[in-house]
C-alpha cells in the first residue's frame, strides 16, 4: 500500500506527513467520538485533541505500523474520560434540577442513541468501533489493547443489552394498529 493511499474506511491511513493524515482521518475520528459521546460538539473537540496529541508526537506516531490505531486509542481514552467527567457533572446537576436527555441539536435522543449512550464505557467504545468505523474484532482489539476474546464479549454483551432495551421500549409503546372505538373520530 502506498503511504498516502486509503484502501478502505476501516484500513487506517499511514501517510508520511501529518497534514495528509489529518485530512484523511479527521472526519472518521469525529464520527467515532460522536458515537461514543453522543455529542457532536464534544466529538469534534475530542478529535481535535487526539490529532493535536498525534501532531505533538508525530515523529514517534508516524513510524508505527498503524498510526490511526494509536490516534483512535487516544480518542477513546479522551472520550471515556470526558464521559466520566460529564457523568459526575450530570449527577451534580440532577441534584439541582433534572435535565431531559437530548442529542446534538437539542432534539430528543433516538431510542437507539439513548440505548447506546446507556451502555458501559467499554461496550460503547467497542460497538462504536465495530459499527461506526466498521472495524473487525482484531482491529478493535489492537486499538483498545485488549484480547480479541474480550472484544467479542463486550460486543456480544452490548448487542444483548441493546436488543433487550429496544424490545422493551417497543413493548411499552401503545398498539396503534387497532383503532380504539371510544376515541372520537
Amino acid at each position: 500500500m502506498h503511504q498516502t493511499e486509503i484502501v478502505h474506511q476501516t484500513e487506517i491511513v499511514q501517510p508520511a506527513d501529518f497534514p495528509t493524515y489529518f485530512r484523511a482521518d479527521f472526519a472518521s475520528l469525529v464520527a467515532l467520538a460522536a458515537s461514543i459521546t453522543g455529542d457532536a460538539i464534544w466529538a469534534e473537540d475530542l478529535a481535535q485533541e487526539a490529532m493535536s496529541r498525534a501532531h505533538e508526537r508525530w515523529s514517534e506516531v508516524s513510524v508505527l505500523d498503524k498510526p490511526g490505531a494509536w490516534v483512535r486509542r487516544v480518542l477513546i481514552n479522551l472520550a471515556l474520560s470526558r464521559r466520566r467527567r460529564a457523568g459526575r457533572e450530570a449527577r451534580a446537576l440532577l441534584r439541582l434540577a433534572p435535565r431531559p436527555q437530548s442529542t446534538f441539536d437539542g432534539e430528543p435522543a433516538s431510542p437507539v442513541a439513548a440505548a447506546v449512550a446507556a451502555l458501559p464505557a467499554r461496550q460503547r467504545a467497542v460497538i462504536s468501533l465495530h459499527y461506526k468505523e466498521a472495524l473487525t474484532v482484531a482491529e478493535i482489539a489492537e486499538i483498545l489493547e485488549l484480547a480479541p476474546a474480550t472484544i467479542r464479549t463486550h460486543l456480544e454483551r452490548a448487542r444483548h443489552t441493546l436488543r433487550e432495551r429496544l424490545q422493551s421500549q417497543r413493548s411499552d409503546a401503545p398498539d396503534i394498529s387497532r383503532p380504539n372505538s371510544e376515541v372520537p373520530q
